[in-house]
């Protein structure tokens, strides 16, 4: 599914009300509307195409913080390598 409206559809479930328009600009403002208090770990699995998913990250603010698992190589984002250990 897509990611904007895998974002949108987890603010519906928290009954949060969404302006019309464009899901970009909905994505925005959930994350617009996200209380400063509350901490929040977003992941992103399995990230194959990178600027895809750019436009719908939540902003660069104390209360976000990201993960993303990839097997890709993107510039410009740090990243840590882990071992995958055959069972």
């Amino acid at each position: 599914q897509d990611v904007a409206s895998q974002i949108v559809s987890f603010a519906k479930l928290l009954d949060s009300p969404l302006p019309e328009g464009e899901l970009t600009e909905q994505v925005a403002y959930v994350w617009a509307q996200w209380p400063l208090s509350a901490t929040v770990l977003v992941v992103f699995d399995d990230v194959a195409d990178f600027p895809r998913i750019k436009p719908y990250l939540p902003p660069e603010q104390a209360q976000f913080r990201l993960l993303m698992t990839t097997r890709q190589q993107f510039s410009g984002i740090e990243s840590i390598e882990i071992t995958v250990y055959p069972c």
